[in-house]
């Protein structure tokens, strides 16, 4: 596995089933989900954080409510989960199939703690994207549209195919869903 941070691409030396996200912000390694299904379970939950899962839900600040609305049953393509138990943590969104983890970072949130807890579902295969909350308040769409966008190159890094109907209607980049494509 390639540690935490590292960059790499087969030009560098990566192997085959390691892929590298790029984002404005930063490039992230991590193995391929093929590889890595069969060694791992996100849901390691206790009680508790089911509990603390079930009560945030019913208690979702308004910029989690606002995002949440426009993510909610597949309007990205993508199925999402809201307040996800993973471990001991509680995820804001969480997309199982292209596990992508959707955090919104308001100021109440600790850096240090944060890091901690992206290695711990990096380790897991699970990518997580922030959007600070102030984003969502000011421009939710452009949000959605941007990840919107992060969703489709994890979905096209993990080499999974993205729903045919997209696909035929041109709402997707065919060189973004070149797997799904050859499968048509």
């Amino acid at each position: 596995m390639v540690p935490l941070g590292a960059k790499r691409s087969a030009a560098e030396g990566g192997t085959v089933g390691e892929g590298v996200l790029k984002y404005a912000l930063f490039d992230v390694a991590f193995p391929s989900l093929s590889d890595k299904i069969s060694q791992m379970s996100v849901r390691n939950d206790s009680q508790s954080a089911i509990n603390r899962a079930r009560k945030l839900r019913s208690q979702m600040t308004t910029m989690e409510r606002t995002l949440w609305h426009r993510i909610r049953k597949e309007q990205l393509g993508f199925r999402f989960r809201r307040q996800y138990p993973a471990g001991s943590y509680v995820l804001d969104f969480y997309s199982p199939d292209i596990r992508l983890c959707v955090e919104i970072d308001g100021p109440q949130h600790d850096e240090a703690t944060d890091g901690r807890r992206d290695a711990y579902l990096l380790q897991r295969g699970i990518l997580t994207h922030r959007v600070p909350s102030l984003d969502v308040f000011r421009d939710a769409d452009a949000v959605v549209e941007g990840l919107g966008t992060v969703c489709r190159l994890r979905a096209e890094e993990l080499a999974m195919p993205i729903c045919e109907s997209d696909i035929l209607s041109n709402q997707l980049d065919p060189f973004l869903c070149k797997t799904a494509i050859e499968k048509l």
